[in-house]
């Protein structure tokens, strides 16, 4: 135990994972100014902090780090913010998004969004089609098909508002360069490819496929 210890204290000084935690904490120090507190934040990433809170300018965080479900596939998860649009969006080649409009935003800290879309579109379009998941309400009992257990109730992300469900905002913080960009996603094929995601995890848990086949004795039984 004491070996393992001194490897993962090897690992994470030769930077292994630096990248996660560097991510980790940006998202704290985001998280603690959108609450309305003014941490103490390193100098290493205050510009990097600051930066966020100038892309975000226009966008009022009206839930932060709320866990969700969603039913229809049955998987949850956390949203970085649902924020509230305080001026016209207009999307490139898209639609106008008036102000007032509420849209799931996440945080992103790598060094590059070229890899991740198609991911990004999918988990965002799940989070929007997500309700907040009040775990202090565990001891009501709820009849699901997976089983009478205690679970949370559910309820809207905001009372009596709806959640944008055709596009979202990746808000990009390229750690250690103090700079931050907002990005339009496109939900409606974030959720296509969500469904079809589903679909082949069902499909892949078919057993029904192949079997074994018993040909060696057909073709004796056939000879004689």
């Amino acid at each position: 135990e004491r070996m393992n210890e001194i490897v993962e204290q090897g690992m994470e000084a030769a930077g292994t994972s630096s990248a996660a935690t560097i991510g980790t904490a940006l998202h704290n120090f985001c998280d603690a100014y959108d609450h309305g507190l003014e941490p103490y934040v390193p100098a290493l990433y205050a510009a990097d902090v600051q930066a966020y809170l100038v892309a975000t300018v226009a966008l009022e965080p009206v839930v932060s780090e709320a866990f969700g479900v969603c039913d229809e596939l049955e998987v949850g998860g956390t949203p970085d913010r649902i924020y509230r649009l305080l001026c016209d969006l207009q999307i490139p080649g898209g639609p106008l998004l008036p102000a007032g409009t509420l849209i799931v935003g996440d945080i992103k800290t790598g060094k590059s969004l070229d890899y991740g879309h198609v991911a990004f579109g999918v988990q965002i379009a799940i989070y929007a089609r997500s309700q907040w998941y009040d775990i202090s309400a565990g001891r009501t009992v709820h009849h699901y098909r997976w089983g009478d257990v205690p679970v949370g109730d559910r309820r809207p992300w905001v009372y009596g508002e709806q959640v944008n469900t055709e596009w979202g905002l990746i808000i990009h913080v390229h750690a250690g360069r103090g700079t931050a960009t907002v990005h339009a996603i496109d939900l409606t094929l974030g959720w296509q490819l969500a469904e079809l995601a589903i679909n082949v995890r069902k499909i892949r848990s078919t057993k029904t496929i192949s079997g074994p086949l018993e040909l060696v004795e057909d073709y004796y039984a056939a000879a004689e």
